[in-house]
């Protein structure tokens, strides 16, 4: 288990890169998890980022959320025993610090996404290896978790063990933002999308429908389009993403497919249980809804996409279809714009695919561009090693 010793520089972790002459300065806060402990990381003038506290967690949290009052953190500690039970864990971020305030069961097992109900109430958690979606029902004021309200399957009953679509797989669990009753659940197992309606009285959720992702996708994660009733929804096992529209008992319809890696990209594969050459991980989509990014673990890129802000439907960027990011690590395994021009990244190993990792933040220097509209370029400002660094969000 990585200590706080073992990220940045000698004085505790400063940014190793600082691109001089970028002289906005900000004070937001972002926290990003690896292999066994959470960290809070600040951005300070000229882009610079700095670590300012670490908790230790456990094995695998995967995955963040924040509530939106901004106090409390999601994440959670896989099971270090056969016999062990996995944990969804509360932290309480105050005053620059983090704090485990309480713990309950998954529910299932292989947890690997977590998502807070719009109302503050009750919290969520899917299962990737026993497929199990489960509500757990939270104290806000008290912060403690209360009790396990619902968990269960959607999906195949059992599993042939046959590749990574042998049966139900649900990868994340997604609050809608046009209507916070409705959750999508992409499934990667079995390559649906499945809508469920949420009750914020009782908790519970009520199966609506399934979309249908084509064969072979592997729909990893969603995002839902801030203005337009669009969500998009990425393919980790044949790198592109759907473009589905929202209709009004809120089902979901396929309207485009675009690829997130080049067509001719043939490399060997990260590793031997990878099926492709890359394998796409992570897709958000900026506060304004002008473009949307795609992390490529193996091409080792975010791809860029501009959004048709009247239809949602996506093109490549033509200032720049890619951000590469292989001069600072590999896999980039989560990716999230803070605000309209800086990006944050995370990437799991090095070059070794063995070790190392690091954190980096992108930011579009010059803005848009007000007369074209259009959006300039990113470039790396700003990044932090970090062993097995999984997900960043910011915090504040």
């Amino acid at each position: 288990k990585e200590g706080p010793g073992d990220v940045g520089s000698k004085d505790g972790g400063d940014e190793q890169i600082n691109r001089k002459g970028h002289e906005r300065s900000s004070n937001s806060s972002s926290e990003y998890c690896d292999g066994s402990s959470l960290s809070s990381v600040r951005f300070v003038e000229r882009f610079s980022m700095k670590e300012i506290c670490r908790v230790m967690v456990g094995p695998s949290p995967m995955y963040l959320a924040m509530d939106n009052q901004r106090k409390h953190l999601l994440t959670m500690r896989a099971r270090e025993k056969e016999d062990d039970t996995d944990e969804l864990l509360l932290l309480r971020w105050s005053n620059n610090s983090l704090q485990i305030i309480s713990s309950i069961s998954c529910g299932g097992k292989g947890p690997c996404h977590v998502e807070f109900s719009r109302c503050n109430r009750f919290a969520f958690v899917v299962n990737y290896e026993s497929g199990h979606i489960t509500t757990v029902e939270y104290n806000n004021l008290e912060g403690s978790f209360e009790s396990i309200v619902s968990s269960f399957r959607k999906g195949p009953t059992g599993y042939t063990k046959e590749g990574r679509q042998d049966g139900s797989h649900p990868h994340q669990i997604k609050v809608a933002i046009h209507d916070p009753s409705i959750i999508f659940v992409p499934d990667l197992g079995t390559n649906v999308i499945n809508v469920f309606r949420f009750n914020s009285d009782t908790g519970s959720l009520t199966f609506l429908s399934e979309c249908k992702i084509r064969y072979g996708a592997g729909p990893r994660h969603i995002c839902c389009h801030p203005t337009l009733l669009v969500v998009y929804v990425v393919h980790e096992l044949d790198n592109a993403c759907s473009v589905c529209f929202i209709s009004k008992d809120n089902s979901l319809s396929v309207v485009q497919e675009i690829d997130c890696v080049p067509m001719n990209y043939d490399k060997d594969p990260p590793f031997d249980f990878y099926t492709a050459s890359s394998h796409a991980s992570e897709i958000d989509i900026s506060p304004s809804g002008k473009q949307l990014l795609i992390t490529n673990r193996g091409h080792d890129s975010i791809a860029l996409f501009d959004t048709d802000l009247k239809t949602g439907k996506l093109t490549p960027s033509p200032s720049q279809p890619y951000i590469f990011l292989r001069e600072f690590g590999r896999l980039p395994w989560h990716a999230t714009f803070i605000n309209e021009n800086s990006i944050i990244a995370t990437l799991q190993f090095d070059e070794s695919l063995k070790t190392g990792g690091s954190v980096v933040l992108l930011s579009r220097i010059e803005g848009l561009d007000a007369e074209k509209d259009s959006c300039k370029p990113f470039e790396p400002v700003a990044t932090i090693p970090f062993k097995k660094a999984m997900c960043c969000i910011p915090i504040q």
